[in-house]
């Protein structure tokens, strides 16, 4: 990579067209050294030309700042951040080698956008035979979608709870329902998720969280026994103790168990998160990971209401798992847009950055003040390569309002001319009547 470095006046300059200094080899030492007050552009190209499309790299902490700054005095690109790519400083060697993990562990990987679909089976109460009806822009406006996009960065624990925050933010601006599965539940299926991927287990993991670690990392490993992960979970869970070899008999004896089971870990007083991991793990080895088993865990959901989640994660690393195949390549579809948007250099498809949505949050409430892909969503860029899709209300666009405005009027118009011919008709008759009773008079 090349870097340039600008003060703010000599950024402006280069904004309004004059040429650029020459840039020089971005070394690992240069990375390391604090940017301060300049801003930085980052090129791909070891020669960069005038069509170079560079990154804009600022301080973590002055992020903000130059989103003020350059609303202020290039009010030609309104959001900034939709034109030009803008990501920490301080990230950038963890950006440049970001890519998708190789070897046996990639499909899987892959897979995990499962753990999306069944987000939104959750939230939505779809029934698995629906899953071609889910729309691809649903998966996509799920947080498990978000965060999939972070683990894929290598994104760690304190990094997918800061991205499910912004998530919340960002989601809290347009006044949606609440949701039956709480966004601090998905974010720590996702923390754990990353700490077995990144294989940087935080110090933070205790308790269930590292138990659940442990028999994900033991699952993930080329050569494991089937259930030797259920290990540490069956002094608390005697039932699993008792049935965990029956789980590799036939399909039909494996509903029988996994039947038997459930009942134990809807009234055991152990802590919700293992008893949730333990549903969605069991119920997952039914079908060797299909989604079609999916629907057993209805029951549960009310009380353990990650227990889909966590059935998407454990079925990714199956060999039967048909997350990316489920309701007419959903899952393949959703991550086809995932794969394009992992690397620094990626043309930006977000419509605002998050931290300029910040400075618009007022006028976010109605319709955003500035131009999205689609009328009816915002996609936000949450962090470096990683998004967020939001619905947004179109209703209070000056043209649609309008539209609706002319639909009523004739509806209107067209009620008030019924209206006066019902009158006329009743003038009429009354006419009519008064008219005979005063022959009466005569006769």
């Amino acid at each position: 990579m090349q870097i340039c470095l600008f003060d703010r006046e000599g950024f402006l300059d280069w904004m309004n067209g004059k040429p650029s200094p020459k840039p020089t080899k971005l070394t690992a030492a240069k990375m390391r050294q604090p940017l301060g007050d300049g801003i930085a552009l980052i090129y791909a190209d070891p020669k960069p030309t005038g069509q170079s499309q560079p990154v804009i790299a600022v301080p973590q902490d002055r992020i903000a700042n130059f989103y003020a700054f350059v609303g202020t005095y290039l009010t030609n690109y309104r959001p900034f951040s939709a034109f030009y790519k803008v990501v920490p400083f301080e990230i950038l060697s963890e950006l440049a080698n970001a890519s998708l993990p190789n070897g046996h562990m990639s499909l899987p990987i892959q897979r995990l956008v499962g753990v999306a679909i069944a987000e939104v089976y959750t939230q939505s109460r779809a029934p698995s035979k629906a899953f071609d009806k889910i729309s691809v822009s649903a998966v996509q406006a799920t947080l498990s979608a978000s965060l999939s996009e972070a683990v894929w960065q290598g994104y760690g624990h304190d990094r997918i709870e800061d991205i499910s925050r912004r998530w919340q933010t960002v989601r809290g601006l347009e006044h949606s329902d609440k949701l039956f599965l709480k966004a601090e539940k998905i974010a720590e299926v996702w923390s754990i998720v990353s700490d077995v991927l990144t294989g940087k287990v935080s110090p933070r993991t205790r308790g269930s969280q590292r138990k659940i670690t442990q028999a994900l990392i033991q699952i993930t490993s080329a050569n494991h026994s089937s259930h030797e992960w259920l290990s540490p979970f069956m002094r608390d869970f005697p039932g699993i103790a008792r049935n965990a070899s029956g789980l590799d008999r036939s399909r039909e004896e494996r509903v029988r168990i996994v039947r038997k089971i459930l009942p134990e870990l809807l009234e055991s007083s152990s802590d919700a998160l293992s008893r949730e991991f333990l549903a969605g793990a069991i119920i997952s080895m039914i079908g060797n990971g299909a989604f079609a088993q999916i629907s057993l865990l209805d029951e549960v959901l009310p009380k353990l209401p990650s227990a889909a989640l966590w059935f998407g994660v454990l079925s990714s690393f199956q060999n039967g798992s048909d997350a990316l195949t489920i309701g007419n390549c959903l899952g393949r579809r959703v991550v086809r847009d995932m794969c394009s948007s992992s690397d620094l250099f990626t043309p930006i498809k977000a419509d605002i950055a998050f931290e300029e949505l910040a400075m618009f949050r007022n006028e976010v409430k109605s319709a955003p003040p500035f131009r999205t892909a689609h009328a009816s969503s915002m996609t936000v860029n949450l962090f470096a390569n990683v998004s967020g899709r939001f619905k947004v209300d179109s209703s209070t666009d000056v043209e649609a309002l309008q539209r609706k405005q002319d639909v009523r009027n004739r509806e209107s118009q067209k009620q008030s001319e019924e209206l006066m011919y019902l009158l006329d008709r009743a003038r009429h008759m009354v006419g009519k009547l008064a008219s005979l009773k005063q022959r009466d008079l005569f006769d």
